[in-house]
């Protein structure tokens, strides 16, 4: 080999090294960003609507004690629950409304709210809202609407927790299933129900004394003191039919 020919082989060897170069240089360049994808913020499931169930359903829960001249004061932040309605007689608080998420908004119906008086039976149970705008939902609303006496009272007596099997007859209760409503689910319903009873039940002392624990501060006046919370009101979810 003459040295021209070396030279050639040389110069383009290093013209090869110098593309290679060039090329990864390129890919580099160009390639695809990988972003972490944010952390989204949880977001809780609300108890109740943001704006509060309408004043006529609360009206309506309450409206045993509304006759007996008692007067309904809104309240927020009571054990978790908000906002919660107290029906007041002079200064005694003889019953509370509040909603309870039973119907799930993915179904296009609203919250119930529930009416009780002091000692836990049920004055009343009321959509708490306008529903959905969805086809078929004002069908399944007067279904939920018609249904909801047989859960409030039985025998011409109120319901309470001890004393009404909360399942459907098919499930060795004693309620019967609503006659119609294809986005009502009964069971769902019926454990919202019993959970708000059970609610009601824990806090009512706390409750009837007027004790109203506001956001951030635990609900039970012990626990500020270093004694045990009470518990929350356990998350309804809504059950297959």
């Amino acid at each position: 080999m003459n040295g021209k020919d070396f030279r050639i082989r040389l110069i383009v060897l290093l013209l090869l090294c110098a593309a290679m170069i060039v090329i990864l240089a390129l890919g580099y360049r160009n390639r695809p960003t990988v972003r972490a994808a944010p952390t989204p913020t949880p977001t809780p499931a609300p108890i109740a609507t943001p704006a509060g169930p309408a004043p006529q359903a609360v009206e309506r829960v309450l409206q045993t004690l509304i006759a007996k001249g008692a007067k309904v004061e809104p309240r927020d932040g009571f054990a978790g629950k908000y906002p919660i309605y107290l029906a007041v007689m002079g200064n005694k608080i003889v019953g509370a409304a509040f909603a309870i998420n039973a119907a799930g908004d993915n179904l296009g119906l609203p919250p119930i709210l529930m009416g009780l008086d002091a000692e836990g039976r049920i004055l009343g149970l009321a959509v708490s809202g306008a529903p959905a705008s969805k086809p078929g939902v004002a069908k399944d609303l007067a279904a939920l609407e018609a249904w909801l006496p047989q859960l409030a009272s039985k025998d011409n007596q109120p319901r309470t927790l001890a004393n009404t099997k909360w399942r459907l007859k098919e499930d060795r209760g004693e309620i019967d299933p609503p006659a119609a409503g294809q986005a009502i689910r009964p069971r769902a319903v019926l454990l919202a129900v019993r959970d708000g009873l059970s609610w009601f039940r824990a806090h009512r002392g706390e409750l009837l004394s007027g004790v109203v624990s506001r956001p951030g501060r635990a609900a039970n006046p012990a626990a500020e003191a270093g004694g045990a919370p009470e518990p929350n009101l356990p998350r309804s979810k809504p059950f297959p039919r």
